[in-house]
């Protein structure tokens, strides 16, 4: 399970160096787009601070973090239940399906980061309704990760359960090897008198 993580409404789980933040970074030098080819968004003035042009971006890599955290929700009650039901085959083609996931979710996290660090600020400038609306939406986005998190937390303590198990079984068998060893071997017979007379 040390491949099992999850993410926040940002999807910043990539830590420097990751291929993740190596792939984002790579972008971001040569082509000066984000995950799905918008330009990246500078907040320092000009147009990109202008709702009319930001807040419609943000509500779609909201939307499509949804999507994708919907997704993630999915596998985790598949790899919590593989675990449950011991079925330890599937577990690897599960995770290797999650990460692919949440790979895409940490690159539009990257895009998304900026908007929601300035969101205080940026809201200033919305109407009330726009401003809870996408308040909103990232609750829900972020209440979606919880459940992600609590599925993962169950399965985690779970396989390491099973880990102790089969740890003092293993233990069980080794003794049991140990000792019948001993009756393999037979008895040491002393010699008899009559062996030593003749």
């Amino acid at each position: 399970m040390n491949r099992t993580k999850t993410v926040n409404p940002t999807g910043h789980v990539a830590s420097p160096g990751s291929p993740a933040s190596s792939v984002r970074a790579e972008r971001a030098s040569s082509v000066g787009t984000s995950v799905d080819g918008e330009a990246l968004f500078d907040f320092s003035g000009g147009p990109h601070a202008d709702p009319a042009v930001w807040l419609p971006r943000m509500h779609k890599l909201v939307g499509d973090q949804t999507l994708l955290a919907k997704r993630l929700h999915g596998y985790a009650e598949t790899l919590a239940r593989s675990v449950s039901e011991g079925e330890d085959a599937q577990l690897g083609g599960i995770l290797d399906q999650r990460e692919a996931v949440i790979r895409e979710m940490t690159l539009l996290g990257e895009d998304l980061r900026p908007m929601l660090e300035r969101f205080n600020t940026l809201a200033t400038a919305l109407k009330t309704v726009e401003e809870e609306t996408i308040r909103q939406r990232v609750v829900e986005l972020d209440a979606l990760l919880v459940q992600v998190q609590k599925l993962d937390d169950q399965a985690r303590v779970e396989l390491e359960a099973r880990r102790m198990e089969l740890a003092r079984e293993l233990a069980g068998v080794q003794t049991a090897r140990s000792a019948a060893s001993v009756y393999q071997r037979g008895p040491e017979v002393a010699p008899q008198a009559s062996d030593m007379e003749a």
